[in-house]
């Protein structure tokens, strides 16, 4: 049985206002693994909580600057994410009559409609001075952070962008081309395959693994509409050799940033943990990002539950490679 304890806290939060799917199961195991002080309610209640949008800038096609200065007459109210100067979180009055992501300016590419919690495996990556020249993005669908990355990068060097999805490649080409990314190699195989075929070829490796979603239940209703524990011990398996995969095609001195978009500890801390003790050339870093307030730092990666952050529930754990 997954232990939870450590991940809620007591506190009335707002009444929901998204039906979001929970299977039964889900919260059998929810309800088992909460310590009795802790209130079952407020994980609903941040399960349903509206998610706060955000945005990131292209800087491939307009500075932040200008790009303010673009949108000052709109009237939107833009918070910067601290660790994205890029990113800002967005609030306006006209989403009804007209969806940001109809805007001409997202249209012609100067901007991402990004979450916020999704820009921090890339500032991971590109932590404490790190600027690697060759990057692999293995699942990288729909393309916010491989286009994130190609920013950081200034369109030098070169980007390889993996999605086994064949429909979600579409969407991956489609989102590079817009936001007019030069650098990317865009490649549609099962992941698994690039630890044999390009052993120790890239500088970086950013791994946003397929996941059980328990974390996105808020902006997708139907996250959880598969899950099951043994979908989850599935998952975990394709995980790991993923993992692995990445590891052969790691350079010695390279940064592995490992995400997920859970909080099921199978998938993240003790994913970790396994691979640490398979691979033991491989040290966890802690990333000098500013990490988001409630997010929890530990010995095997970070971790950001919806009812301390506010956020999404994700995870990520950088590692570099004796």
């Amino acid at each position: 049985m997954v232990n939870y304890a450590p991940f809620f806290r007591c506190g009335a939060l707002p009444v929901a206002q998204n039906a979001v799917y929970l299977p039964e199961e889900f919260l059998a195991q929810m309800r088992t693994a909460m310590p009795t002080h802790l209130s079952f309610a407020d994980f609903i209640a941040a399960c349903q909580r509206p998610l706060r949008r955000s945005l990131r800038v292209n800087t491939l096609k307009i500075s932040v600057a200008d790009f303010l200065q673009l949108v000052a007459p709109y009237g939107w109210q833009l918070t910067p994410v601290p660790w994205c100067e890029e990113g800002f979180w967005i609030d306006r009055e006209e989403d009804d009559a007209l969806p940001l992501g109809s805007t001409a300016e997202h249209l012609s590419g100067l901007f991402y409609i990004q979450e916020a919690s999704s820009m921090l495996p890339v500032a991971a990556l590109f932590a404490d001075g790190n600027m690697p020249n060759r990057v692999m993005d293995v699942a990288a669908a729909p393309g916010s952070k491989t286009t994130q990355i190609a920013a950081r990068m200034g369109n030098k060097g070169g980007i390889l962008a993996n999605e086994y999805s064949a429909s979600r490649v579409k969407v991956l080409h489609a989102n590079i081309s817009r936001c007019g990314i030069g650098n990317v190699a865009l490649t549609h195989f099962d992941g698994r395959v690039f630890g044999a075929a390009l052993p120790e070829c890239f500088d970086a490796i950013l791994l946003d693994a397929p996941c059980s979603g328990e974390g996105v239940v808020r902006k997708d209703p139907d996250a959880l509409k598969n899950w099951s524990p043994e979908s989850n011990a599935s998952i975990a398996e394709t995980q790991r050799e993923l993992i692995d995969s990445a590891f052969h095609a790691l350079r010695p001195g390279g940064t592995l940033v490992y995400s997920t978009c859970t909080i099921d500890p199978a998938e993240n801390e003790e994913q970790v943990a396994a691979f640490l003790n398979r691979h033991p050339e491989f040290r966890v870093v802690t990333p000098e990002v500013p990490f988001p307030q409630g997010m929890t730092v530990g010995e095997h990666g970070a971790l950001s539950v919806p009812t301390r952050t506010g956020m999404d529930g994700f995870f990520l754990c950088a590692m570099q490679k004796q």
